[in-house]
Parts: C-alpha cells; sequence; structure tokens
C-alpha cells in the first residue's frame, strides 16, 4: 500500500528477500525488504503503526535499509 516500482535484487545471507522500490508519491529509491515476508518467518522484527502498516525492525535482521536515490533516479 505504500511502495510501488518493487523490484527482486537479491537474498541476504539467512535467505531474506531483497528488494528496491520507490515509497508511493515521494522522491527517492530504497532498498530493503518487504514487511509481508516476513509475517510468518521473522514476527519479532514487525510492529504496526497507527494507521495499520506494518514497520520493519531493521536491527533484527541480516538486511540494512538503504536509499539508493534520494532524487527519485533508478
Amino acid at each position: 500500500r505504500l511502495k510501488e516500482d518493487i523490484d527482486p535484487v537479491g537474498t541476504s545471507p539467512s535467505g531474506l528477500k531483497i528488494y528496491e522500490f520507490s515509497y508511493i508519491g515521494e522522491p527517492g529509491r530504497f532498498r530493503g525488504v518487504m514487511a509481508q515476508d516476513l509475517i510468518h518467518t521473522h514476527p519479532e522484527a514487525l510492529y504496526v503503526d497507527d494507521d495499520g502498516h506494518y514497520l520493519v525492525d531493521y536491527t533484527r535482521l541480516d538486511v540494512d535499509f538503504v536509499a539508493v536515490s534520494t532524487r527519485g533516479e533508478a
């Protein structure tokens, strides 16, 4: 509901899928995981915000959340 242009780009050492994506209506491109992929395998790395969106606690994973581009460039 929050991301678009989602492309798989790799796998972490523990087997988590890594993606590059953009947030809808926002500039920039980012690399990280999809919260939905973690619901059954890493629920301890998830929490829910006031709007009901899943958020990822990257400190509990072997993946970093990275800004690939801050200007909307791919």
